[in-house]
């Protein structure tokens, strides 16, 4: 939404001629939350009620990021004339006041009398009490609803308890969003009412409690004996949510091996920034292994499981996840030698290592920042080993992102990608692997048969990891992907790569990251010039991104002058840029240097406070550091909706009249100087 001064009345006329349109999105700008009036109200709410008497049917309506100014009484029912015209589907009302204006009864209202709303989303716009028990009455009489998301929202614990009781009796709610919620209050309500959900839901797949309080710190054995038997969830998040303890954790690894000694649907468990310690993590494994007389105990008679014996008290292991995230956890680096472990008579596994290398179905894995180093690539190395006795592995998603592996862990990871061939997506990125580290792995992918993705950013390579890289595209066919972002590979190390591709007409490389590794424009020429400068060039790249190095303004117009010459049907993200230098566009834009104030506070003196015209955006870029001159240079662009408003801002600053809050600053045509932004 552009506040635009012209009475609104485009957007009656807008919705009265659009009788097919479906999906209508109100958005404000991301810089700032965008003011509506009554007058706009009532000019949509015009437009809907042609709309609707044209037999248009609406299905998805969003308001996001827009605020209601005035006073209740001057908006009369305009506000939800939309909301009780259209049979809609969807509705999404997020950073948004409007329901502050008599909400709380009209989205109850809707609620009920609408039978094919199935998604509802309230993102960061219920702060009231009252409007949450009305909401809350509403949802226990809504059947048709699937999905809900209040994620962001400030909310008292009593308020979300009811809301969460009353979603038990929807038979159809599949997925429920409460993440990013600042609760107030004790949190036991919460987690009762959570409980009763488990134990009476029959249709909910999804719910996420990610960054929802200190929730973790408060769940029950009750909420975990629930887990353990509703048939019906798949994806659990508790991410961020308070750290989980010992006992829950134990308790947690129970659920987790009922719900699949049960055959439920449990298969992803979030769990990052939940476990504190190694012991905790051994808690949580340990407990996946269950008995009859467990089972006997937590859904039976407790008296009668202690009168147990024989094959019920005897203990398998049970895991039906398919997806691990174990991010943020540093407590799973700990000692271990692999070279210790090869010499002993009978070496028994590390039980992270069983962990891994026990859940057969696990299929994507997900270990970032937990600070495995060394150690725990040799762990690794043993779990997903296919030629070990009792292999049973199944992981083609591996993301070992900021491991701090260094070139030794590196080159423990290179023998995985040897053996092997399951692998089809590992992210290294992060990891100090340096020139060894990358050769290393360089040289185990050149028969690897299996990974399509390989993410190396911020490795520091250098030339000659380029170089061996090189060497593997020439006999590689299997990547399709690969970030060789911020190694300082420069243009020796580009050209490598190119001259790497060109000798293997098999290759099915198609997307390619150089972003941050200080080439030039003139070689990223001669890397197109080796790919593509012939008629029956064999390559099958499709995306290169290449910004962020050392290209000027001057290069960038040459590279596309070249690309323009060329056969190929490659995007390179450099090339974005050129929208920006577009004339027409460039003659209703300014840049302002230093900095003043915030993008919303600059459009608001050049709009308003002095009237040089409408702003349709304003972008805030940093310029590339130059010699004697500390840091990166900083400023704003505003871009006007007409070349006039350039004058304007031009006389105003020649005027030394361009100070907001006490700070003056320069004011320059786009495109008058030698300003190079990268984004």
């Amino acid at each position: 939404v552009k506040n635009l001064k012209s009475g609104y009345y485009y957007l009656t006329a807008l919705l009265t001629h659009l009788t097919s349109l479906e999906h209508l999105l109100f958005v404000g700008p991301e810089i700032e939350q965008a003011t509506i009036t009554a007058r706009f109200t009532k000019a949509v709410a015009k437009g809907f009620t042609n709309f609707v008497n044209a037999g248009g049917k609406l299905r998805q309506l969003v308001y996001y990021n827009v605020q209601l100014t005035g006073q209740l009484n001057e908006y009369g029912d305009s506000i939800y004339k939309g909301l009780h015209l259209c049979d809609l589907s969807s509705l999404t009302l997020a950073k948004t006041n409007m329901l502050n204006y008599n909400g709380g009864k009209e989205l109850s209202a809707f609620i009920i009398s609408k039978k094919n709303l199935v998604e509802l989303k309230l993102n960061k716009c219920l702060n009231d009490e009252t409007t949450m028990k009305t909401l809350a009455d509403s949802l226990m009489r809504s059947k048709q609803l699937m999905k809900l998301d209040l994620s962001g929202t400030d909310i008292t614990a009593n308020a979300l308890q009811s809301i969460i009781y009353n979603l038990a009796f929807s038979p159809q709610l599949q997925y429920l969003n409460l993440s990013q919620m600042n609760l107030t209050g004790t949190l036991n309500p919460v987690v009762e009412s959570l409980f009763k959900l488990l134990r009476i839901t029959t249709s909910l797949e999804c719910l996420s409690l990610k960054k929802c309080g200190a929730i973790n710190t408060c769940l029950t054995k009750e909420f975990f004996s629930a887990l353990g038997e509703v048939r019906s969830l798949h994806t659990l998040d508790l991410s961020f949510s308070g750290i989980l303890t010992n006992t829950n954790l134990g308790y947690l690894g129970k659920a987790v091996a009922f719900n699949a000694k049960k055959k439920c649907s449990l298969n992803q468990l979030n769990l990052d920034g939940t476990i504190n310690s190694y012991n905790d993590f051994l808690t949580l494994y340990r407990n996946m292994m269950i008995s009859e007389a467990d089972h006997e105990r937590w859904y039976g008679d407790p008296i009668k499981a202690d009168k147990m014996s024989g094959s019920d008290l005897a203990v398998h292991y049970n895991n039906n996840l398919s997806i691990l995230q174990f991010n943020q956890l540093k407590c799973l680096n700990f000692p271990f030698n692999l070279a210790y472990f090869k010499n002993q008579y009978r070496p028994i596994d590390p039980e992270f290592c069983k962990f891994v290398a026990g859940s057969p179905n696990v299929t994507n894995a997900q270990f970032v920042n937990c600070n495995l180093g060394k150690s725990g690539a040799e762990i690794l190395s043993l779990a997903l080993d296919p030629t070990r006795t009792g292999f049973t592995s199944r992981i083609k998603i591996l993301n070992l992102r900021n491991n701090n592996f260094t070139k030794e862990g590196a080159k423990i990871i290179a023998t995985i990608l040897t053996k092997n061939n399951l692998i089809e997506s590992i992210d290294l990125s992060g990891n100090k692997i340096g020139v060894s580290g990358a050769q290393a792995i360089a040289e185990s992918l050149k028969n690897n048969k299996s990974v399509r993705f390989l993410n190396i950013y911020s490795n520091k390579i250098d030339v000659d990891g380029a170089r061996a890289f090189a060497e593997t595209l020439a006999v590689n066919n299997s990547l399709e992907c690969i970030d060789f972002g911020f190694n300082r590979i420069r243009d020796e190390g580009l050209l490598s790569l190119a001259r790497g591709l060109v000798r293997n007409e098999q290759s099915n490389l198609k997307s390619l990251g150089l972003r941050y590794n200080f080439i030039t424009a003139d070689h990223f020429i001669d890397f197109l010039r080796i790919l593509w400068d012939k008629k029956n060039s064999t390559t099958k790249l499709t995306n290169i991104f290449i910004r962020n190095n050392r290209i000027s303004e001057y290069g960038l117009f040459n590279i596309s002058n070249f690309y323009s010459q060329l056969q190929a049907k490659v995007q390179i993200d450099l090339l974005q840029k050129q929208r920006f230098l577009d004339q027409e566009k460039l003659s209703r834009t300014i840049w302002i240097h230093p900095v003043p104030a915030s993008p919303r506070e600059v459009k608001n003196f050049f709009q308003v406070s002095q009237n040089c015209g409408i702003v349709l955006d304003v972008r805030q870029r940093k310029g590339t550091k130059w010699p004697n001159k500390g840091g990166e240079v900083d400023c704003l662009f505003v871009e006007f909706a007409h070349p006039l408003s350039v004058t304007r801002a031009l006389y105003i600053a020649s005027r030394k009249e361009a100070v907001i809050n006490g700070k003056t600053f320069r004011v320059f045509k786009a495109g008058s100087g030698t300003y190079i932004y990268s984004k």
